[in-house]
């Protein structure tokens, strides 16, 4: 039930980025842009992901890919043994 929870809701925040980032940028999520001003957009974008946080900077947008990525793994290491 943990892992599956987990994966979702990393499924839910991948889908959410692939998305804005072909609405806002018309290119696949397969690339997070790095320039401040453009992670802050896309934070802004997908801001409801973050609201637990209340910061919807581009800062906590990488945070919360890297521990999402992280936890993915995770997950995938525990199944796949």
């Amino acid at each position: 039930d943990r892992d599956y929870s987990a994966l979702y809701a990393g499924y839910l925040l991948l889908r959410c980025l692939d998305h804005s980032l072909r609405l806002l940028y018309d290119r696949p999520g397969d690339i997070v842009p790095t320039s401040p001003a453009h992670l802050t957009r896309l934070a802004q974008e997908v801001g409801h992901t973050l609201a637990d946080s209340g910061d919807a900077s581009g800062e906590a947008l990488v945070a919360l890919i890297q521990e999402t990525r992280d936890t993915i793994r995770g997950c995938f290491d525990r199944l796949t043994r």
